[in-house]
C-alpha cells in the first residue's frame, strides 16, 4: 500500500479481522512512501517477487495487465460466489478494472479532484 495515513488504521483493522477470521493466513501488510512505491512495486514484480495484492492508480493498470503480472479477480477468496456477488457491494456505476472482458481490479478509494480558480471580475 502506498502511504496515506487515513488509510494505513483502516486497513490494519481489516487486515486483524481478516488474519482472525482465517488463522491459517498471515498477511505481510507494508506501507511504501508514495515517492517510492512505483518503483519499489515495479521492481519486486521483475524480481517475480511482487505482491499477491496491491493498490495503484488506474491508470498504471494496463502496463501490469500487458506484462502478463495480473490475474482476474479470485471471488472465493474475497469471500463471495460470483462477480455479481462482489459487484452488488458497491453503488451504482461499479465497473473496475476490466481486460477482456474480465474483472482484474476493484476500488479501494476514490478521489475527486477539482481545479477552482478565484478570477476577479
Amino acid at each position: 500500500m502506498h502511504e496515506h495515513p487515513p488509510r494505513i488504521a483502516i486497513d490494519r483493522a481489516i487486515v486483524a479481522e481478516f488474519e482472525k477470521a482465517n488463522p491459517d493466513v498471515k498477511v505481510q501488510y507494508e506501507v511504501i512512501a508514495v515517492a517510492e512505491y512505483p518503483t519499489k512495486l515495479l521492481t519486486a514484480f521483475a524480481s517475480g517477487s511482487g505482491p499477491d495484492l496491491f493498490n495503484q492508480t488506474s491508470s498504471l493498470v494496463a502496463q501490469y495487465y500487458n506484462s502478463r503480472i495480473l490475474a482476474p479477480i479470485d471471488y472465493a477468496a474475497m469471500g463471495y460466489a460470483d462477480e455479481k456477488a462482489l459487484t452488488s457491494q458497491y453503488l451504482s456505476g461499479f465497473d473496475g478494472i476490466r481486460f477482456a472482458g474480465k474483472l482484474y481490479g476493484v476500488p479501494t478509494e476514490v478521489s475527486n479532484y477539482a481545479c477552482y480558480a478565484n478570477n476577479p471580475i
